[in-house]
């Protein structure tokens, strides 16, 4: 009973003798078999697991100390009714001994009930389902009445047969339908028969069945053959070692060094099998070590590779490749590889030179590309690094491998390059060298260092060459990028530079202004179109101008010698926008184009006023007046019912500028025409007034007597004191050819005294010089007289349209001593002969003014 209470079971009840208790709650056993197995020790330190707790379940698993057990599960109940025991301890029974399954596959389990709770002997079926599922090799019941066996196991077998084949021992393992757990157990019964007569020998262990060889299984066959000094060992095609590989692969670490010298076989797959094998054994001498690979020759590369990973696993500080001059670094490796908003490739030197590491690019890039693929990628450069053509050749050979979306460039995180897709390129279409600069790839001052690189490459090429910048993309070119790829390119002598900014040409050389100045305010412009259209004349018009920044108050001359019409106009107007204070189209008969001749025309009710501004000499006036009068007419509009004022300072009637002004004006038919000198009122130009009252007998024409004849007549009619003669007074004409000059009639009555003039046409100086020396006879005779001068050829009149050197001498000439000098200009708008008054002193004739031909009122 003593021994009973100590092991905590309950009182015998007294109603029941004990031997009837005993014999209907044991079962019957099975006889044991005497030849059990010898069990290997059971490690005396198995750990004791955390107690089970579930409510009035407690449940521990310690290392036996009776030597017929290896571990024991204690099992403590509370007090509970005896019925209510099975279900209580089933479900923590079963997570105590999944817990402690190790300690129990395979071992001597003892399952001990504690406590006050009366256990029935049901809890020996549940302890035998339980424990059936964890495979011990047998398995008791303790609850006060001894020890009941409630399950029988067998330890792990394996069946080995060993034959010699071509120097080999070829070890066959039959399995069964062995679990691979239980492989180290059941070869440990055959491993003093396969290392007998090891030493020297080749094996091949060759597993058939459910159960593989494990990691644990393939190390414990590796350090029992080595120690029986075996020469080789595999297991199947996969060889667990080597003596040979050990000859191949050396390890020595001095201080914190560490060589591996690799002596590779003529099989590749030899020395990486011996790298693999032989370089972990020594990852206590590679860690924090710089570690450096000799090889006997060059490695083959996945000979460096396996030999690389093998190392670097065990962290050392570098590993570095031995050869002919410095020591290349094969790891770390230069490139890292990070993933965010862009995927960044990181070049790490980690002690490589500046040529180790573009060697190392090239070959570590392959290993990223299912990383970068279509990605937006960016490599970033160690800090100092150039990106100079060396690396950029490194790059272009990667960019295939990378397969990247964009690629961009940074050094130390800085200064950003886009690379792919190409910012800018260089083409030759048709002779011309197109540089392409693809706005989208990147902010400007990222896209200025693409496309300083591009020209750089391409600046031998543009010499002497016409180029065209060409933008495309939706991004925005800054004018300062311009600028500064135009200068380069005109630095590099490019005879022709466009740019074609998404299909709006700028031909920027050569330039279509030269600008020159001269001194003070005087500047000359002198345009030539270039080869430019319209739009891009007016394009290269405006940004020349601005850049040219000509001062207010300019004094400018421009020549525009081969530029269009619509261009040329603009030039002159942008002029005048900026301030120029006067400003002439020069040429073969050069025209004042601002400050213009004419205001803008005012109009009130039936009433035009036309105001001239003339400060030019009397030729620019003409050339002003034909400039200006076809907008002058356009901005008139109809003035058939008008009465226009010319408003003229100073104006000389019947000068040319105000003649062709008038004449011009006169096609549009006014109602009336006035004339504005300033100094009086307004006179009436058109229609003409006629000063003469009465009509003039016109005789037919007649020799004017000779000068000598009219002198000899004059004595006696001033005695008679008669009228003046009909006729004038006869000039003196030279005698060595005809008189040149004709009376055509003459009233002496009118007032002032009309005389009518026939003078013969013509240009030649000679006819001039002859017609003026007839006339300077006649001049006294012309004293307070109106001349009117009529151009004849033969007996014709030739109406006089327009100034000419002969009427140039007759207008100096004549109004020497006459009154009034006119001349015959023939029919006006509305057929009417008329003349035009050259030069008056009278009021009644006032200059420039228009009367009607005398001659017509016979």
């Amino acid at each position: 009973m003593t021994s009973k209470h100590r092991h905590g079971l309950p009182r015998r009840k007294p109603e029941l003798p004990a031997k009837n208790e005993i014999d209907t709650e044991l079962p019957e056993l099975e006889p044991v078999d005497d030849d059990l197995p010898v069990l290997q020790p059971v490690d005396e330190d198995l750990p004791t697991l955390e107690p089970v707790g579930d409510g009035p379940i407690q449940i521990t698993c310690a290392a036996s100390d009776e030597a017929t057990f290896d571990t024991v599960l204690t099992v403590k109940v509370a007090p509970m009714d005896k019925q209510a025991v099975l279900d209580a301890v089933e479900a923590p029974l079963r997570r105590a001994a999944s817990a402690a399954a190790s300690q129990l596959r395979h071992q001597r389990v003892l399952v001990h009930f504690t406590g006050d709770a009366m256990i029935g002997s049901a809890v020996k079926d549940l302890v035998a389902r339980v424990m059936q599922v964890h495979k011990p090799l047998k398995a008791c019941v303790r609850r006060g009445f001894g020890d009941e066996s409630v399950h029988e196991g067998a330890l792990p077998q394996v069946k080995v047969a060993t034959t010699e084949q071509a120097g080999t021992r070829v070890v066959e393992i039959a399995t069964g339908d062995l679990e691979a757990v239980d492989l180290p157990m059941a070869l440990q019964a055959h491993l003093g028969q396969l290392t007998t007569a090891a030493r020297g020998k080749k094996f091949e262990l060759r597993f058939t069945g459910s159960a593989r060889p494990d990691a644990g299984v393939r190390d414990m066959l590796t350090k029992v053959l080595q120690e029986a000094g075996a020469a080789r060992a595999a297991v199947g095609e996969r060889a667990l070692f080597d003596v040979d590989w050990h000859r191949r692969v050396k390890v020595e670490r001095i201080g914190g060094a560490a060589t591996v010298s690799v002596t590779p076989a003529d099989d590749e797959a030899t020395t990486i099998e011996a790298l693999s094998m032989v370089l972990p054994q020594h990852a206590g001498d590679f860690a924090g070590a710089i570690v450096r690979l000799q090889f006997a020759r060059e490695p083959r590369a996945a000979e460096l590779g396996q030999c690389v990973e093998s190392c670097r696993a065990a962290k050392p500080a570098r590993i570095e490749l031995a050869g002919a001059g410095e020591p290349q670094v094969v790891w770390p490796a230069v490139l890292a590889v990070l993933d965010g908003r862009e995927t960044t490739v990181r070049v790490q030197p980690n002690g490589r030179s500046r040529a180790a590491v573009l060697a190392a690019f090239g070959r570590e890039v392959g290993e990223h590309s299912a990383t970068t693929k279509g990605k937006a990628v960016v490599v970033d450069w160690p800090a100092g690094f150039a990106l100079d053509d060396e690396v950029a050749n490194c790059l272009a050979q990667a960019i295939p491998t990378l397969a990247a979306r964009t690629l961009a460039c940074t050094v130390g995180g800085e200064e950003r390059e886009p690379f792919v897709p190409a910012p800018a390129s260089v083409s030759v279409n048709k002779g011309v060298h197109v540089l392409r600069i693809d706005s989208e790839a990147g902010k400007p001052p990222e896209l200025q260092r693409a496309v300083d690189r591009c020209l750089r490459a391409n600046g031998n090429e543009l010499r002497g060459a016409a180029v065209r910048v060409q933008i495309v993309g939706a991004g925005a070119v800054s004018r300062t990028m311009m600028r500064s790829v135009c200068d380069s390119i005109e630095a590099a002598g490019a005879m022709r530079l466009e740019v074609d900014d998404h299909g709006t040409v700028d031909v920027l050389l050569p330039p279509m202004l030269a600008i020159t100045r001269s001194g003070g305010d005087a500047v000359r412009i002198t345009a030539v179109a270039g080869g430019r259209d319209a739009a891009q004349e007016e394009l290269a018009l405006q940004r020349e101008l601005d850049a040219a920044q000509l001062p207010a108050g300019a004094q400018v001359s421009v020549v525009a010698s081969a530029t269009s019409a619509a261009t040329t106009e603009a030039i002159l107007v942008a002029l005048v926008a900026r301030g120029a204070a006067r400003v002439v189209l020069d040429g073969p008969a050069a025209v004042q184009v601002h400050p213009p001749l004419f205001a803008a025309p005012e109009k009130k009710g039936g009433a035009v006023r036309v105001t001239a501004q003339p400060d030019a000499d009397e030729s620019m006036l003409v050339r002003q007046v034909e400039r200006e009068m076809p907008g002058l007419l356009a901005k008139l509009g109809a003035v058939s019912t008008a009465t226009v004022t010319i408003v003229w300072p100073r104006a000389d009637a019947g000068g040319e500028p105000f003649q062709k002004c008038l004449q011009a004006l006169l096609a549009r038919k006014p109602a009336k025409v006035m004339l504005d000198r300033g100094d009086a009122g307004p006179e009436q130009v058109h229609p003409a007034p006629v000063p003469v009252p009465k009509p003039v007998q016109v005789p037919t024409p007649v020799q004017v007597p000779r000068p000598a004849a009219a002198a000899a007549r004059a004595p006696d009619a001033a005695a008679s004191g008669a009228a003046a003669p009909t006729a004038a007074p006869a000039p003196k004409v030279d005698a060595s050819g005809p008189s040149l000059i004709t009376l055509l009639g003459r009233r002496d009555e009118a007032v002032p005294p009309i005389v009518l003039l026939g003078v013969e046409h013509g240009a030649d100086p000679m006819h001039i010089a002859k017609v003026e020396a007839q006339l300077q006879e006649h001049l006294p005779r012309f004293r307070g007289r109106c001349v009117l001068l009529v151009m004849r050829r033969g007996d014709a009149d030739v109406p006089v349209r327009s100034d000419g050197p002969l009427l140039s001498a007759l207008r100096n000439l004549v109004p020497t001593t006459a009154a009034a000098t006119l001349v015959f200009r023939g029919p006006d708008a509305q057929q009417r002969p008329h003349f035009q008054v050259l030069h008056s002193t009278l009021r009644a004739l006032p200059a420039g003014g228009v009367f009607a031909d005398p001659r017509q009122r016979r």
